[in-house]
């Protein structure tokens, strides 16, 4: 496999034309799927310069959600090396294999401190619908799974807070967390861990009038190995989401932790 980070590296410093190899280049993302990086290289935009990754896939150019997911993939490997060079937008760019001329497109934008990317579906005036807030449900569910915690930093607002009240438990206080200690739990929590498995099942989604802003009720199932111990916690969660051109985030969550169990893994 050849080394991403080398790859992107000579991207940056080529002569403004960029990569083209010679042929695609297999990587493997932290899922284990490996994708085939056919060039990266600088290009024009109307909204300025962006630095560009085309790849091959055999998944259809018409199921936008898995090729969402694999673009995804590749900016948790990508993002380092796109801010590397000082870009403000980048595209991972789809293609067909065997190769034909029909691409799809996945833009990320650099607002701010944080990147975000934008959605694919949206409706009439941009604006929010069950379809796209569903889709987003069930990506993110292999986010922390897969330790992609580039990607989490998309779609979570920089004022992010996440509430965990404990219902039916004597003495256990609800506690509040912000953006950058919910993802830290998250990731020391799951470096830690032998097997881990997500499951996040949408029971209501409200969007308001506007089309700018939803409240989604999920039903939260999480199983994972430790010590020879196997945990499955289960909780209720109302998310606030919010759009702003063209990006979706995730800004506040309370989450009621409802069952956990410890068994011996056998």
């Amino acid at each position: 496999m050849t080394n991403l980070r080398l790859v992107l590296f000579a991207a940056l410093i080529s002569a403004g034309t960029g990569l083209a190899p010679a042929r695609a280049e297999p990587f493997r993302v932290n899922s284990g799927q490996v994708l085939e990086i056919v060039s990266i290289s600088p290009e024009t935009t109307d909204k300025g310069q962006a630095l560009v990754m085309r790849f091959n896939t055999k998944t259809p150019l018409s199921d936008l959600a898995r090729l969402r997911k694999e673009a995804d993939q590749l900016w948790e490997h990508f993002a380092v090396n796109v801010e590397a060079g000082n870009f403000r937008r980048a595209v991972i760019r789809a293609g067909s294999r065997p190769r034909t001329d029909q691409v799809v497109d996945f833009v990320y934008e650099r607002r701010g401190p944080d990147w975000r990317t934008l959605e694919k579906g949206l409706g009439p005036g941009g604006t929010l619908n069950e379809d796209v807030i569903r889709a987003l449900y069930q990506r993110s569910q292999d986010v922390i799974k897969d330790r992609n915690w580039n990607v989490a930093l998309l779609y979570t607002a920089k004022d992010l807070t996440v509430t965990y009240s404990f219902p039916g438990v004597p003495g256990a206080a609800p506690f509040t967390l912000d953006r950058q200690a919910t993802l830290a739990m998250s990731r020391e929590s799951v470096e830690l861990i032998e097997n881990y498995d997500r499951q996040s099942d949408v029971v209501s989604i409200e969007i308001s009038a506007d089309g700018k802003s939803a409240k989604v009720e999920s039903r939260e199932m999480e199983h994972l190995r430790t010590n020879g111990r196997m945990v499955v916690g289960q909780a209720r969660a109302i998310s606030h989401l919010r759009l702003r051109g063209g990006a979706i985030v995730v800004w506040r969550t309370e989450m009621a932790v409802t069952h956990v169990s410890v068994g011996v893994d056998l």
